[in-house]
This record gives C-alpha cells, sequence and structure tokens, in this order.
C-alpha cells in the first residue's frame, strides 16, 4: 500500500527531530527521505536515508 498524506507527515516530524543532530557526525553529508529500495526497485515503505562519506 502506497504511503499516505499522514506517513509523509509522521516522517517529516521525525526527521526533522533528529536532523542537526545526524548532521553533527562528522561522516554524515546529508539526509533524504523517500521509498526504500530493494532489488533495484522501490518499494511502498518511507525511509530517512543518512548519506555517509565512507561506511
Amino acid at each position: 500500500m502506497p504511503p499516505t498524506k499522514e506517513d509523509l507527515v509522521k516522517i517529516k516530524s521525525v526527521r526533522e527531530k533528529y536532523e542537526n543532530e545526524i548532521l553533527a557526525y562528522e561522516n554524515v553529508l546529508g539526509i533524504s527521505t523517500g521509498l526504500n529500495i530493494k532489488n533495484l526497485e522501490p518499494i511502498d515503505e518511507l525511509v530517512i536515508q543518512v548519506l555517509v562519506e565512507k561506511r
């Protein structure tokens, strides 16, 4: 089932709450919100992705 408007509002709220804390880490380049990807295909699951310089 595709994400609902309520799902989008909730994930936005969580991202805003923790964004500054996450970006404070030296290795973190950015944060992205979107659909999860499985086997190179997007699936109906919202995620907050943390983009890092090196794993």
